[in-house]
């Protein structure tokens, strides 16, 4: 479950067959994180750079990302696996860059490329993924993948995936939620 505010807060509970695996959240000002067996830490600079990255690519436009500090540029047309894209490239305030390859005729993000640790504060191995999103809905006036691969550029092999059950727009969130817990 993932759960997100334009504030920059959010939070992400990841369960297996009804048991947590990993909690990830940020605040709005510091991150944490909580393991299966219910421990607590805090999270490194990364891990919390990462998280505040997360924000501005799952809650914000292309058209808002000059506003938030991130630079977007056009880099032309690209084919992928015999099919045309347009490429455009992210890069935030820390360097990081993630790359998007939009549908020419829809602009929907169809692929996204990234070298990035996929939890930097579990495993800070910097790995070439690439993201393909397909089932496209709209909720609210506003396309979404409703599911995702993931896979190590470099391997093959499917290090995630992501299927959306429901997406909620201004919903209420207890203000607590967001707060590491005690322990």
């Amino acid at each position: 479950e993932y759960v997100a505010t334009r504030d920059g807060k959010m939070r992400i509970d990841i369960f297996a067959d009804g048991q947590r695996v990993l909690t990830e959240a940020f605040d709005g000002e510091s991150g944490w994180q909580m393991f299966g067996d219910g421990t607590v830490a805090g999270m490194t600079e990364a891990g919390e750079e990462i998280l505040r990255i997360g924000i501005i690519k799952n809650l914000y436009g292309l058209s808002e990302m000059a506003d938030l500090g991130v630079t977007v540029s056009y880099l032309g047309s690209e084919v992928i696996a015999g099919l045309s894209y347009e490429k455009v490239d992210l890069t935030f305030a820390n360097d990081y860059v993630t790359h998007y390859f939009l549908d020419s005729e829809t602009g929907l993000r169809i692929r996204q490329r990234d070298d990035v640790a996929l939890h930097p504060d579990i495993d800070d191995t910097i790995q070439r993924f690439e993201t393909v999103y397909s089932d496209f809905r709209t909720i609210g006036g506003v396309v979404y993948s409703f599911y995702d691969e993931k896979r190590d550029i470099d391997t093959g092999e499917l290090a995630q995936t992501t299927q959306v059950e429901e997406i909620i727009h201004n919903g209420e969130i207890d203000p607590t939620f967001f707060e590491r817990p005690e322990g």
